[in-house]
């Protein structure tokens, strides 16, 4: 479906460049079709338990990551948010946020680079 309203909507370059894209809307619907049966499982399944090594961040780089987010445009830190906390589908965030789903995928990325980049220049200065 996706690939066909792809074609009739004139997105495809070339024909050239309808294979890779094909192939790279199958990958997304099978990430997405694997996201929701693994949101869907049954709660009794899942080991909750984990050691607290796992999740202990230390206050000094709570703080930093919570500089990074403070610094990041607020539609990229809601989108990070809905993404990985609320673990919505891309079309739920898309909603969400009234953008298209096909920019969902590009904002993340771009929110992932961008807090990188601020931690990483957060980190070196603090170390010095």
């Amino acid at each position: 479906m996706r690939v066909m309203q792809a074609v009739r909507a004139g997105k495809i370059a070339s024909p050239e460049s309808l294979p890779p894209f094909v192939a790279s809307t199958a990958r997304n619907v099978i990430h997405e079709f694997r996201r929701k049966g693994s949101r869907e499982g049954p709660l009794g399944e899942l080991d909750f338990v984990a050691p607290a090594k796992d999740f202990v961040v230390d206050d000094s780089r709570r703080r930093v990551m919570e500089r990074v987010l403070e610094r990041l445009k607020p539609r990229e830190r809601e989108l990070l948010r809905l993404y990985y906390y609320e673990d919505l589908s891309k079309e739920e965030i898309s909603a969400r946020l009234g953008i298209d789903p096909e920019r969902v995928r590009l904002i993340k990325s771009r929110a992932l680079k961008s807090f990188r980049e601020f931690y990483d220049r957060l980190v070196k200065t603090a170390t010095r």
